[in-house]
C-alpha cells in the first residue's frame, strides 16, 4: 500500500501545483528548468563536451521534458539512455495532450528533409542517439513507440547468458531461480555496461554535418497569351 501510494504521488508531483496542493514544488517548474540550465551550461562552456544522460523511471519523463526545451542545435551532443520509462505506457496513454508520439519522435527523427522533402534528414537538430530499455515484467514501464529506440530485456534469467531459455533452470552454480527484477535493478544489471559503452562510442564519433536542403527550382514565368 505504501509503495503504491508513493508511485501515485510521484506521478502527481510531475504536474503543476494545482494538481497536488499539499506536495512540494512540481518537477515541471523546478527540476526540469534546473536540468535544462545544467545541460546548456555544460555544452556552452566547451564545444567538445558530450553528455550521456541516463534517466531511470520518472527521471526519463523529466529528461525528455528538458530535452524538448533546450536549443535544438545542442541535441547532437547528447546521448539519452532511459530505463524503466513510463513515458509511453503512462504519460502518452493517459495524457495524450501533453505527450504525443510526434513530440517523442521529433527528438530522434526529422521528416522535414526526409522522403517527402526529397533530401536527407537533418541530424544537426536531433539527439545523437536514444536507447530506452524496459522489461516484459515491468508494470510501470514499456516501449516508447519511437522507431529504433526500444529494447526489451528478459527477466528472471541470467543477465549475461544468451541462452535465455536455459537460464530459467536451476543449476549447481545457480541453485535457486533467478529473481524477477521487474521495475528495479536496471542500473546494476550487467547488461547496462555494454549499452552505455555503445552510446559513448556514438558520442565520440564526429558530429554529423549539416544536411543540404533540396534545391527548389525557380518558378517559371507564365507564358503571355497572344493578343486577340
Amino acid at each position: 500500500m505504501r509503495r503504491n501510494t508513493g508511485i501515485a504521488w510521484a506521478f502527481g508531483v510531475f504536474w503543476p501545483r494545482a494538481a497536488h496542493p499539499f506536495a512540494p514544488a512540481a518537477w515541471t517548474v523546478r527540476t526540469v528548468p534546473e536540468l535544462v540550465h545544467r545541460i546548456e551550461y555544460l555544452l556552452d562552456s566547451d564545444s567538445r563536451t558530450r553528455i550521456l544522460l541516463h534517466a531511470q523511471s520518472m527521471g526519463s519523463v523529466i529528461a525528455v521534458a528538458a530535452l524538448w526545451q533546450i536549443p535544438p542545435e545542442l541535441r547532437p551532443c547528447i546521448g539519452l539512455l532511459t530505463t524503466g520509462s513510463p513515458i509511453g505506457t503512462v504519460f502518452a496513454r493517459h495524457y495524450p495532450g501533453y505527450v504525443t508520439a510526434e513530440s517523442l519522435d521529433a527528438l530522434v527523427h526529422n521528416e522535414d528533409n526526409g522522403e517527402d522533402g526529397g533530401g536527407t534528414p537533418d541530424r544537426t537538430r536531433l539527439l545523437r542517439t536514444w536507447v530506452s530499455i524496459h522489461r516484459e515484467t515491468d508494470l510501470l514501464a514499456g516501449p516508447t513507440g519511437v522507431g529504433g529506440v526500444d529494447q526489451e530485456w528478459k527477466d528472471g534469467v541470467a543477465p549475461m547468458d544468451p541462452d535465455t531459455g536455459r537460464s530459467h533452470a536451476r543449476t549447481r552454480a545457480q541453485p535457486v531461480f533467478w529473481p524477477l527484477e521487474r521495475h528495479n535493478g536496471y542500473r546494476r544489471d550487467p547488461r547496462i555496461a555494454a549499452v552505455r559503452r555503445a552510446i559513448l562510442d556514438t558520442l565520440a564519433e564526429p558530429a554529423p554535418p549539416p544536411s543540404t536542403p533540396p534545391a527548389t527550382p525557380a518558378p517559371r514565368r507564365p507564358t503571355p497569351s497572344p493578343a486577340p
